[in-house]
C-alpha cells in the first residue's frame, strides 16, 4: 500500500505552472510566484540555504559568487541591491531577487536592518563568496 505524500496533499510545479492542491473544497496550498527568470551561467554541485540578519545600514561589500546563482527572499526590512555598472533596486519584505552567476554586486540594509533568506546553487570547489575590489 502506498503512503500518501504529505498526508495526502501535494503541489504540482511544472514549467512555471503551480497547481494548488484541494483538500475537500478548500485550497491547501496556494503558491505566489516571486521570481521567474532564466539562469545564466554557473555549475551546480551544492545548494546552500542561509538566513542572514543585517544590522541597520549594514553593507555587504562588492563581491561575486563564482559560477553560482544567488536567490534571496527578504523576510524583514529592506535591502538595496546594486549590480556592477549601476543598476540598483530596493527590495522590501515579501519580495525576492536573483543574482546571476559571476555578476559583481553588493547590498546595503535599510535603516531598520534586514533579515534575508538566501539560497545559492554553487560548485563545491568554489568559495561561497569572493570579495572584489571596486571603485564607486
Amino acid at each position: 500500500m502506498k503512503r500518501p505524500l504529505l498526508f495526502g496533499t501535494a503541489l504540482v510545479l511544472a514549467a512555471g505552472l503551480a497547481i494548488p492542491v484541494v483538500v475537500g473544497q478548500q485550497t491547501a496550498v496556494s503558491p505566489k510566484e516571486l521570481i521567474h527568470e532564466p539562469l545564466v551561467g554557473g555549475v551546480y554541485d551544492e545548494l546552500i540555504m542561509a538566513e542572514a540578519t543585517l544590522s541597520p545600514n549594514a553593507t555587504v561589500p562588492w563581491h561575486i559568487h563564482q559560477d553560482a546563482h544567488e536567490i534571496a527572499y527578504v523576510l524583514e526590512g529592506t535591502i538595496e541591491v546594486q549590480l556592477d555598472k549601476g543598476r540598483e533596486r530596493v527590495v522590501k519584505a515579501g519580495e525576492g531577487f536573483h543574482i546571476d552567476a559571476n555578476l559583481v554586486h553588493r547590498g546595503q540594509a535599510g535603516a531598520g536592518g534586514a533579515k534575508v533568506l538566501v539560497v545559492r546553487f554553487k560548485p563545491k570547489d568554489k568559495p561561497v563568496m569572493q570579495m572584489v575590489p571596486h571603485t564607486d
